[in-house]
């Protein structure tokens, strides 16, 4: 596992994600729902190629997780449509520039991934390359 996995940048672990409403790239209002068993949220840049990379792996650690996933993503309407329809996402993608990242998550370097539990607390984060490295991630912590 690279060392930048544990890159200090996000939410402290044991800090609580609040639940806000944000706004999905297709325009409806998507509130963070952590369920029983928590949520993942990936934060991802398109103008990072790390971040491109990771995107065929998001439905795979989705599987591996079973956890919930919100896909916080740069870029515009048209593309987010595209990537959506291209590898039949059916979870939530919401458009959020890198200073918003920065200012709901503290997210700073991407790609960057935040684990929490069923209260909306932190279980782990940090900045992941592939499936495995998020697997990897969440075995540090126990996530449920």
């Amino acid at each position: 596992m690279k060392s930048q996995l544990i890159k200090d940048t996000g939410p402290e672990k044991g800090e609580e994600i609040l639940t806000q409403t944000f706004r999905s790239y297709d325009g409806n209002d998507i509130e963070l729902n952590f369920a029983s068993n928590g949520a993942t949220l990936i934060c991802l840049s398109l103008y990072c190629s790390h971040c491109v990379d990771l995107l065929p792996q998001i439905s795979v650690i989705r599987e591996q997780s079973g956890l919930e996933v919100y896909l916080f993503i740069d870029g515009d309407k048209e593309d987010l449509v595209e990537l959506s329809e291209y590898f039949q996402w059916d979870f939530s993608l919401i458009l959020l520039s890198i200073d918003q990242m920065f200012s709901c998550f503290q997210v700073s370097h991407h790609p960057f991934v935040i684990v929490v539990d069923g209260y909306g607390i932190v279980k782990s984060k940090g900045i992941i390359y592939n499936a495995e490295d998020f697997i990897k991630l969440t075995q540090m912590t126990e996530v449920v």
